[in-house]
């Protein structure tokens, strides 16, 4: 069965629509090409010489990546009527290899994926054919699930103990993309699996060029391994702007590969759950056993805001510049708590930063541990990740295989009442529309047509008109 822009030009044969200029292989936005998809085993080489072609079976392929997550997911659907299950031999040891890429011209993406488990096996009552979901992961996660690290460093960087874990540990032999961390650590991995190891060390990490960036996350696309700070990413440019168009809204979107199908707002704000977790205001108690000292540090978010990278301009608690809340207590919405309450984001952790300061241990300066500043990398990660997802949308737009996670992309929103002053200019939501970063993405082909699920998010907000 020919797939994508093949079927399509078998339906239209001369009449194809070929347009002029970047898109000049467009068709519909929808459009794909599935390159490969193919099964690998100890079975398919007896059987079939090597790899077992899946295009002929082949319903609809969810391809995922998460930036909160450390490896890509997919899950493959099949309707098999010639016993692929067999042939393959499948017992949960398979490999599938895979690349497609949008119509329009999009970049390849190209795996190599283990099949982990079947799922959603139906067979059909005439026993002629049957369903099933094939689950796969990056053979990463299978070899990070399988082992564990016990292992010391001394004065290293974050950066460089994950770059050796995963070269040398995880033998990967994807790309890998390493952000430069602060600092020289000694460290003894207090044999975690490979995966949760690096999450535990991100803890502690920050970015060499941010002085508040505590936000350093393990995370897998199409062009490999990342280990980078939310900071970092902010300052990206969009890679593409996306038009979300109601009903009698009047905008020129241009193309309609910029078109947004459908929006769902997962969260505009939650004042509430952002105190709960300490996003404006967080207290750290740290305490230093061998100094038998006690140590308070508060996070405010209205000193830390101006020093951080921001995807928009605005802050997300000043949207109308409205700064006059004051809690029962008397507190703005950032400020720390008075002496004689505690904040109710508390932590507490134990410290070595002045054990270099004393006089005493300073005798014996070899013997002490750098500086690994708990009392910043805590309070900002707390507050920023939680801050990073504190607008949050969901939209479906086009097949689009350049958008991966961890690049940022334009959303043009409109409002539905015109401006004041005005009886049909539409100006754009400043809560909705601004800058956003991927965070997750669901590339989903099925026999018709490529679209993409994208989860994006933002901590800020576009200015005012």
């Amino acid at each position: 069965v020919p797939i994508g822009n093949s079927l399509i030009s078998s339906i239209m044969g001369e009449n194809k629509i070929v347009s002029e200029g970047p898109n000049a292989d467009l068709i519909y936005p929808t459009d794909f090409s599935l390159d490969e998809l193919s099964l690998e085993s100890s079975a398919t080489k007896s059987n079939v010489g090597g790899k077992l072609d899946l295009k002929p079976y082949f319903i609809e392929l969810n391809y995922y990546e998460d930036i909160f997550d450390n490896s890509v997911s997919v899950k493959l659907v099949l309707s098999d009527s010639v016993g692929v299950f067999k042939m393959g031999g499948l017992n949960g040891t398979e490999r599938i290899n895979m690349a497609f890429h949008a119509g329009v011209g999009g970049n390849v993406i190209e795996h190599q994926l283990h099949v982990f488990s079947v799922s959603d096996r139906h067979q059909d009552n005439s026993m002629n054919f049957e369903n099933y979901t094939l689950n796969l992961c990056s053979k990463e996660l299978m070899t990070a699930e399988k082992y564990r690290i016990s292992k010391s460093y001394k004065q290293e960087q974050i950066s460089s103990i994950i770059q050796n874990i995963l070269r040398n540990h995880l033998k990967t032999r994807k790309s890998v993309s390493i952000e430069q961390t602060m600092g020289t650590y000694d460290f003894v991995l207090p044999n975690k699996k490979i995966y949760e190891t690096i999450n535990w060390l991100a803890l502690y990490a920050q970015p060499s060029q941010s002085k508040v960036g505590a936000d350093m996350l393990l995370y897998e696309n199409y062009a490999g391994l990342h280990f980078k700070s939310l900071q970092t990413l902010y300052k990206q440019s969009p890679l593409f702007t996306y038009y979300y168009n109601p009903k009698n809204v009047s905008v020129d979107i241009g193309n309609q590969a910029a078109n947004i199908y459908r929006l769902e707002i997962m969260n505009n704000f939650d004042t509430l759950g952002a105190t709960s977790k300490g996003t404006f205001s967080n207290r750290m108690i740290t305490l230093d056993p061998m100094l038998r000292q006690k140590y308070v540090k508060d996070f405010n978010y209205k000193d830390y805001y101006p020093k951080s990278q921001k995807l928009n301009n605005k802050n997300v608690t000043e949207a109308n510049s409205n700064d006059d809340y004051t809690d029962l207590v008397g507190k703005k919405l950032y400020e720390t708590p008075s002496d004689d309450l505690q904040s109710g984001a508390l932590r507490l952790m134990v410290t070595n930063s002045n054990l270099k300061k004393s006089d005493q241990i300073n005798k014996t300066p070899d013997s002490v541990q750098n500086d690994y500043f708990v009392e910043r990398t805590i309070p900002n990660r707390i507050a920023q990740l939680f801050l990073s997802q504190y607008n949050r949308l969901k939209i479906l737009v086009p097949g689009n295989s350049n958008l991966k996670v961890g690049d940022v992309i334009s959303v043009k929103i409109y409002e539905t009442t015109p401006v004041v002053g005005t009886t049909t200019e539409k100006g754009e939501d400043i809560y909705l529309s601004g800058n956003y970063l991927i965070t997750a993405i669901r590339h989903i082909i099925n026999i018709n047509r490529y679209t993409c699920v994208i989860e994006v998010a933002k901590e800020s907000l576009s200015n005012d008109r």
